[in-house]
């Protein structure tokens, strides 16, 4: 079998304090490769305390500048050093900006592309992740570039986390037979039967504190559940946006709900864990995703999710069968399909084991598999 070296460019890597699903899919998929006698090097951002570089689960770790700056330092360095010397170069883009790896790694370059920040279907600058998550007049205005910027990947082999992401993208004019989908995997191990929850109604959010994920939502939800349901409780597990989540807690105050709402900030996986495991509910409120890996762990110990309906969470939560989606940005309709699940449990247990039921599919190995295909396939080309 064909022995690849991977440079991959990442806006971050696993260790940083704000990575998140996309970091984690990445990663996964490189610690896979290794093991099968591939080469992975990071390229990433560097954060408060990281060692410059390091190898983890056997891939090579290179942090240099940040956020912004990575950008720059990667072709740089790959002009000046590496050039020539790897089979593909692999830009990984979460939500911002392309690497544009096709205009100095040639043919060599490929696109893993976790989501698009706005839908390109309909004018939706309200419904985009640059609106809640870029500052000042640049939002706007990488709302209107994002397609030109994006128009790039008609150039490489795409690689796609989910449907949504692939929809997206063929709304671009990207050749569909360019854009493979491979999907996300799982950590843990599906539990044997739904186990038991907490006493009192428990809602759970797992992620990063942003605004894009739809916490003011989630809180304002939070309210209208407990007109119904007086001991609800929600828990917050996650680190993220300081000065938002100073907005948050002082919503929380505003609206009496400090005996129902509870900041865990960040917790550690064992603790994750079980705290998903004794929730009723998994709620994610956010504008989109390009898949939603805290879905695929949720329902892998039995708990299913209620969550907008906007990309990503399409795919990962089955509506009606392993979850609900409530009409994006209807803060009513999120709290109604909560008391929905709450209050009726046979509904609850339906959708939780068929969530339990659906986790069993996931797999990194699997996901590793497809990945490797992809890569096989541009090699023969």
């Amino acid at each position: 079998m064909e022995k690849f070296r991977l440079l991959v460019l990442s806006w971050r890597d696993i260790k940083n304090p704000l990575a998140g699903g996309a970091e984690k899919y990445i990663h996964e998929i490189c610690k896979r490769l290794v093991r099968l006698g591939h080469e992975a090097v990071f390229f990433t951002s560097s954060f408060q305390g990281a060692k410059g570089e390091e190898e983890i689960d056997g891939v090579e770790i290179i942090r240099r500048g940040h956020s912004i700056t990575t950008y720059i330092l990667a072709f740089l360095f790959y002009v000046l050093h590496w050039k020539g010397t790897f089979d593909y170069v692999i830009e990984a883009k979460n939500g911002g900006l392309p690497w544009f790896t096709r205009f100095y790694a040639g043919k060599r370059a490929i696109a893993l592309v976790h989501q698009t920040g706005r839908d390109f279907r309909r004018n939706s600058y309200l419904n985009s992740t640059w609106r809640f998550e870029v500052k000042g007049m640049v939002a706007p205005l990488m709302y209107l570039l994002e397609p030109f910027l994006l128009s790039v990947y008609r150039l490489t082999p795409v690689l796609a986390v989910s449907r949504s992401t692939k929809v997206s993208l063929l709304e671009l004019g990207l050749d569909p037979n360019a854009v493979t989908v491979v999907p996300e995997g799982a950590d843990l191990m599906p539990v044997q039967s739904v186990p038991s929850k907490e006493t009192s109604p428990t809602i759970i959010y797992v992620g990063r504190i942003k605004r894009s994920k739809g916490l003011f939502d989630l809180i304002e939800a939070l309210f209208e559940v407990r007109k119904k349901m007086r001991d609800v409780r929600l828990w917050v597990v996650g680190l993220g946006d300081l000065p938002y989540l100073d907005e948050l807690k002082s919503l929380t105050k505003k609206l009496d709900l400090a005996d129902n709402l509870t900041f865990f900030g960040h917790v550690d996986e064992e603790t994750k864990i079980d705290m998903l495991s004794r929730s009723h509910l998994l709620v994610l409120p956010s504008v989109r995703e390009g898949w939603g890996l805290v879905v695929t762990e949720a329902n892998s110990l039995g708990t299913p999710c209620v969550g907008y309906d906007v990309s990503g969470l399409r795919d990962s939560v089955k509506d009606g069968e392993t979850g609900l989606l409530a009409e994006a940005g209807n803060v009513q309709d999120l709290a109604d399909k909560i008391v929905m699940v709450l209050t009726d449990d046979d509904l609850r247990e339906r959708l939780s084991t068929n969530a339990l039921d659906y986790s069993r599919r996931f797999s990194w190995d699997e996901s590793a598999r497809v990945f490797l295909e992809v890569l096989q396939s541009a090699h023969k080309r």
